[in-house]
């Protein structure tokens, strides 16, 4: 096989593993906490927002800055996620510690 014969090999397969990973990330995400707690996180397209929902209610939170993972605040309550792992804070405390998060799929 020449080298360039090989080039263009390689090239296609490129092309079509870029094809196999064109799904977008998630956007929406379950979690659960070793206390019981569920709740679902959805975050904006650009990422700039998020919105929690529980048996409690819903809460609006904006970005705030994070030395490691992403952290959502709205003044009183925080939601930290790394990876899957995360926490809720109310006004200092931890609330729900050691939650647990999986993505959920936005096709039906």
């Amino acid at each position: 096989m020449s080298k360039y014969a090989l080039i263009l090999v390689l090239l296609a397969l490129s092309g079509l593993s870029a094809c196999k990973g064109a799904e977008e990330p998630a956007n929406r995400w379950v979690f659960t906490c070793p206390d019981g707690f569920r709740f679902d996180i959805e975050y904006s397209e650009d990422g700039s927002m998020a919105e929690m929902s529980s048996v409690d209610g819903r809460a609006q939170l904006s970005v705030a800055r994070s030395g490691s993972g992403a952290r959502y605040t709205d003044g009183t309550l925080v939601f930290w996620n790394k990876g899957t792992a995360a926490l809720i804070e109310q006004n200092g405390d931890v609330i729900h510690p050691d939650c647990q998060g999986e993505p959920v799929s936005s096709r039906p």
